[in-house]
């Protein structure tokens, strides 16, 4: 797995911890922000988290910090855990002979080359950073997460396809609703002219086979079924090309919903989509997990198994796939948590590259 440390350091080295913090991210290094163990939740509680989700400690050796009881808890609680530790001696006052004696000996260094180094050694995964989120490749195919917002995606070059979850009626409400990944994509890029992007919609599926379903009590309404693929072509003499997929049903007695086996139908129809239209680069939302209630997680790791297994198959023309987990700014958390994020890459990296 993609290794993420954790930096145990007194308060009172900030400008040691933030040289520190510099060389990391400059090295691609993935580190936990100790900012998080006090958002809301008890020392001790956003301790044992940073010790689930991190496999490295790294203690910021100093004076202060050897003083600090705080810190050697933290210390002490990765290395009982079974975790990595590793000492930088980042105070030349100080050497080996101060340390605690279970670091003395090994796994300690004043060298920052040597430190990324040792981290590196317990990095055996293949995710990469990239400033918007994270990347793995899957054989010729490039898999990135993207931390955004769908409808800030760049996809107006000729061989990329936007794709946008719809339900199994295209009926959706919420191409007029800004929160959800259809409505926002369509009001930020045709604002005023959503009517006309619905007749092209109704045109393209006029003559479509459909089945009549119990939609509510009362009400029939005309199926296409999930997995259906409605592509528009440069769209009101817009330079993009978009999909709409279905991805989620609604049944009298039932409700709106989607569920894991969507996903899989919904991306080997935009694999087709691209295919016919020799498209290689794809920007799509997280799907079903808005009004459909598939939980983002399963979706992204589904979606994940879905674009790995039609790449070793048959999507040899599907180069890139970017999935965009919405993340409101770059000062909030995004829907899905970067740790989470990482490890699905990895996974994927792991069991669906060859």
């Amino acid at each position: 797995m993609t290794s993420q440390v954790f930096i145990s350091y007194s308060h009172e080295d900030k400008a040691l911890y933030s040289s520190l913090c510099l060389a990391l991210d400059g090295s691609g290094v993935f580190r936990r922000e100790v900012s998080k163990l006090s958002l809301g939740k008890p020392l001790a509680e956003g301790l044992r988290a940073a010790i689930e989700e991190c496999d490295v400690c790294i203690f910021l050796a100093t004076a202060r910090s050897l003083e600090s009881r705080w810190c050697l808890a933290e210390l002490g609680a990765f290395w009982g855990a079974g975790k990595k530790v590793i000492v930088y001696l980042a105070d030349p006052e100080i050497d080996e002979s101060d340390l605690p004696p279970q670091f003395r000996g090994n796994l300690w260094t004043a060298n920052a080359v040597e430190l990324v180094e040792g981290i590196k050694e317990t990095d055996t995964g293949r995710v990469r950073r990239i400033p918007n989120g994270y990347s793995v490749s899957l054989g010729p195919m490039t898999v990135k997460v993207i931390l955004g917002r769908i409808e800030e995606s760049d996809c107006s070059d000729e061989a990329c396809l936007v794709a946008l979850p719809a339900n199994e009626f295209f009926d959706d409400d919420c191409i007029h609703d800004s929160q959800s990944a259809l409505g926002a994509f369509m009001q930020h890029h045709f604002k005023g002219n959503v009517s006309d992007i619905q007749a092209l919609v109704r045109a393209a599926l006029a003559n479509e086979p459909t089945e009549e379903v119990k939609k509510k009590p009362g009400e029939v309404a005309s199926s296409y079924g999930v997995g259906k693929c409605v592509f528009l072509d440069h769209p009101l003499s817009s330079r993009l090309r978009i999909a709409m997929v279905s991805v989620t049903t609604q049944r009298a007695d039932a409700g709106l919903r989607a569920d894991a086996a969507y996903v899989f139908e919904a991306t080997a129809s935009l694999q087709r989509v691209m295919a016919n239209h020799r498209l290689t680069r794809l920007h799509i939302p997280i799907l079903g997990s808005g009004h459909g209630g598939l939980k983002g997680e399963v979706s992204l790791v589904c979606m994940l198994i879905a674009f790995g297994e039609l790449r070793r198959k048959s999507a040899h023309n599907l180069k890139e796939v970017n999935i965009v987990v919405f993340r409101n700014n770059e000062n909030s958390a995004p829907s899905i948590s970067e740790v989470t994020i990482r490890r699905a890459l990895d996974f994927a990296s792991r069991f669906l590259a060859e």
